[in-house]
This record gives C-alpha cells, structure tokens and sequence, in this order.
C-alpha cells in the first residue's frame, strides 16, 4: 500500500509548527500503521492531527501514535489524543500511543490523561 503523506505546504509554516507525517505502515500491512509527530502541538495545529488521526483509524485496525519528536503540547493536542484514543476503542480499532519527552507527559498528567500513553520501555529515554 502506498505512504500516505499528511502535511500542509511546507514553505507556509513556521519551523516549528507541527508536522504529522503517516508513512510508515507496519510491514507493509494495511491493518496497521504509525503517525510520527513533529514539533509542536497547539491549538493552531491540533485540527491537523485530529485529521490525520481520524483518517489513520479508518485505515487500520492497529495505529501508533509516535510522540518521540513533540517538542510541545498543549491542553487541546491532549484533547485530541484522549478523544482519538477514546474513539478508537468505540470502533474497535486500537491507538498506542509511543510516549516522548518529559514535557509532553507532565502535560498529560497534568490533564489526569497520563493512562492514554504506553508506559516507558527499559531501555528508553526521555
């Protein structure tokens, strides 16, 4: 199956605005899948990710969300991963949701979400 690329005109954004790219699918496999997250998570740029999680979770059953490369996030980008988190679960699909910098979790502890993230590999850093 082909990538699917979702970004916006490149050159129209500032540097740090936030990327979400959906390329890489798992094995080649329809069924499952991963947004990699780039830069920051804000109110200007959630609706890009609720997009592209939206369409991600119609594609397959299996979605990571690879949150290794936010740099930030804000009450509303936590808003939504919990609701995509939440209606996956409603359609049967699962999102995972890869934890990233120690900024991002206290967001989400902050928001009493902290449950939606995987919990940390032994090996992992962040």
């Amino acid at each position: 199956m082909p990538s699917l690329k979702l970004l916006p005109d490149a050159s129209a954004r500032p540097p740090d605005a936030l990327l979400v790219l959906a390329d890489s699918w798992i094995d080649n496999d329809p069924d499952s899948g991963c947004l990699h997250v780039v830069g920051e998570l804000d109110i200007a740029s959630a609706p890009q990710l609720q997009l592209a999680l939206r369409q991600a979770l119609e594609r397959s059953r299996l979605v990571v969300l690879d949150l290794r490369d936010l740099t930030f996030i804000d009450s509303s980008g936590v808003h939504v991963i919990v609701g995509a988190v939440n209606r996956a679960r409603e359609i049967g699909r699962r999102l995972v949701v890869v934890r990233g910098y120690p900024i991002v979790d206290r967001m989400f502890a902050a928001a009493g979400a902290l449950d939606v993230l995987e919990p940390r590999g032994a090996g992992e850093t962040g």
